[in-house]
């Protein structure tokens, strides 16, 4: 996530507390609900922000200016998290057009940067994997001096999450060559700037997730471990990445450790995440296909359903050619291996026909 350059110009208060002291509609109270939200929105905070948010946006009080277009940007990444993915891209395109206005002189490229790698994380949870790859690359070329060689003069943080967010595109749709060049460009970047932050964690863990797929075990092993020696220093034991951590970890422990892993991550995402999203879905995804291993296959189904579950809350899971058959098939897989070979074949037959309608018929058709 790259939230657009949070200027909180006010101390955070409590709700009840601003309640109390903001109940007109002045620009003063405006920026205290803003101020505030965003720094919840920081905290992984969602439910909590949106209620600031609201209340800000209640005072009609939307004067078009460079930080209400910041405000608008951070409230859609909140709205996103908490599952909205239509009013999201709402909120996000309304403060791309007023970044891309003509009259400003394009000179805000560091923000749309910014605001076209959200696009592509909000296509990308659509299920529309081609449309995220076009707007990751539109933030690229915003972002850098030159765009093919992922070269600039000067590298910003928020380069390394557009890189990484690239990457994970390419992994997500099986291009491991492309994902890898994304990936260790950012490492490089982040070597050369000296950073460790949340988002290096995930590269060298996603990193581990390609190697493993190519067989290389032992170096998915020591990738992984470097992540979590990153997340170690940098975040507590309840937030969401620290979940991504020890549920990708999972597969190199023995089967007591590895459930115990899954079981967490997925106690950090409903903790953090009250409403059903993605990150409850890969939990309970990951989960099934653990006890799917172990033989508990009415167990394996439980977390396959929720998954299929938390899923269905984006408007655009049943759309994702990847993700929804994913799991569908591995839904498929345990039937038959619990004996319902005629469930499974029925499921599968579903499956296949999803990944037939993806290459025969166009994107906008699906």
């Amino acid at each position: 996530v790259i939230l657009l350059g949070l200027l909180v110009l006010f101390a955070i208060i409590s709700l009840s507390e601003a309640s109390e002291e903001c109940l007109d509609a002045s620009e003063e109270c405006f920026n205290q609900y803003i101020a505030s939200a965003e720094s919840l929105t920081k905290q992984e905070k969602f439910s909590e922000a949106e209620k600031y948010y609201a209340l800000a946006f209640s005072f009609n009080h939307e004067v078009e200016n460079y930080m209400m277009a910041v405000a608008w940007a951070n409230r859609a990444w909140n709205i996103k998290n908490l599952g909205d993915l239509e009013n999201a891209k709402r909120w996000n395109h309304k403060a791309i057009e007023y970044f891309e206005d003509p009259n400003l002189g394009y000179k805000y490229t560091q923000e749309l940067s910014s605001l076209y790698n959200n696009e592509a994380l909000f296509h990308r949870e659509n299920g529309n994997h081609e449309k995220a790859l076009r707007s990751f690359h539109d933030s690229i070329d915003y972002s850098f001096d030159d765009a093919e060689s992922l070269l600039k003069d000067e590298y910003e943080e928020k380069d390394i999450t557009i890189l990484f967010n690239t990457g994970a595109e390419y992994f997500r749709t099986f291009q491991y060559v492309e994902a890898a060049r994304y990936l260790d460009r950012a490492i490089n970047i982040s070597i050369d700037m000296g950073l460790s932050n949340g988002d290096i964690a995930k590269i060298y863990a996603l990193k581990s997730e390609i190697e493993y797929e190519r067989g290389k075990t032992e170096e998915a092993k020591s990738l992984i471990k470097k992540a979590k020696e990153i997340a170690k220093d940098i975040t507590t034991e309840d937030s969401s990445l620290f979940a991504e951590i020890i549920r990708t970890n999972a597969k190199y422990l023995d089967s007591e450790q590895a459930e115990m892993n899954l079981k967490r991550a997925i106690d950090i995402y409903l903790n953090i995440f009250p409403e059903r999203n993605i990150y409850r879905m890969r939990g309970y995804e990951k989960y099934g296909d653990f006890l799917n291993e172990q033989g508990r296959y009415l167990d394996a189904d439980f977390n396959y359903n929720k998954a299929i579950e938390n899923g269905l809350a984006n408007t655009g899971f049943q759309n994702d050619w990847i993700v929804y058959p994913r799991i569908q098939a591995a839904k498929a897989k345990n039937f038959c291996d619990m004996g319902k070979i005629e469930d499974g074949l029925v499921l599968i037959e579903k499956v296949i026909n999803k990944i037939e309608i993806k290459f025969f018929e166009s994107e906008d058709s699906i």
